[in-house]
């Protein structure tokens, strides 16, 4: 049994504008990595890193909260999942086309 996933407004915007629309090799693509993450027995996976999400375009940095979380690459791809997670929950906070530094 995997975690329930959780989509945020901001993970929905970043989808949209980054054009990973439903049916695309993208979506499949992004579709499929978040699927193992729901369903991974331990997380975070190997290769996963932990760090601050870059601020939104139109967001003011100088009064913006930063906001941690886990970073899984989309092999074969210039995508990158933000998520949090709990045992029963996958939240995907984000999906940039910047690697995290």
């Amino acid at each position: 049994m995997g975690r329930i996933p959780r989509l945020t407004k901001r993970y929905l915007r970043a989808r949209a504008r980054l054009g990973v629309h439903a049916g695309t090799a993208e979506s499949r693509d992004v579709a499929r990595e978040a699927g193992r993450l729901e369903k991974a027995d331990v997380l975070p996976l190997p290769g996963d890193v932990y760090t601050l999400l870059p601020h939104e375009k139109e967001t003011d940095a100088s009064t913006a909260v930063q906001v941690l979380a886990h970073v899984h690459r989309v092999p074969r791809r210039n995508l990158w999942l933000w998520y949090w997670w709990t045992n029963d929950e996958l939240t995907l906070v984000a999906l940039t086309n910047v690697p995290p530094t």
